[in-house]
């Protein structure tokens, strides 16, 4: 029986250290899975921002292209040489701006149309330009930036 008593009392506490190192494995996980949750977060909240202020590029790009003052003002600014329109734009959400720059490329041979460079045949001529809409969210490091080409056709002047 003495010998049950030792052997009983030498066995005593190992099965403490066997949970205290199953506890100190489950916090290990914990933790890991709580900074995996966390940053899976900040990634959904970055790209929810960057979606955002897509959005707001391409409708600062809209807004532009119904300006026919802001599309005058760049035929302009290309053929005197002044610096190219921009206009800013602001929204609902106060945080969020935008900003678009149009640029005059100059007068190209109307798609469509058959006719050779320098044929003065035709007698559609079409304006191609350039928008870059700018958009940024303020207290953040995300901002959108998109280029978009567009033209106008209109009569040839004789």
């Amino acid at each position: 029986m003495r010998k049950q008593l030792n052997r009983s009392s030498e066995q005593r506490g190992a099965v403490l250290m066997v949970a205290l190192v199953m506890l100190l494995v489950t916090t290990f996980v914990g933790f890991s899975t709580m900074e995996t949750s966390n940053l899976e977060a900040k990634m959904a909240t970055a790209r929810e921002l960057k979606e955002l202020t897509y959005q707001t590029a391409e409708t600062s790009i809209e807004r532009a292209l119904d300006d026919e003052i802001l599309i005058s003002n760049a035929y302009v600014a290309g053929l005197s040489g002044a610096a190219w329109p921009t206009k800013d734009y602001s929204f609902t959400d106060t945080k969020l701006s935008g900003t678009v720059q149009v640029t005059y490329l100059g007068d190209f041979i109307t798609p469509g149309f058959s006719a050779k460079k320098g044929d003065s045949g035709s007698s559609m001529a079409t304006i191609y330009y350039t928008i870059v809409g700018t958009a940024a969210r303020t207290n953040t490091n995300v901002q959108s930036q998109h280029t978009q080409g567009f033209y106008i056709l209109h009569p040839k002047a004789n």
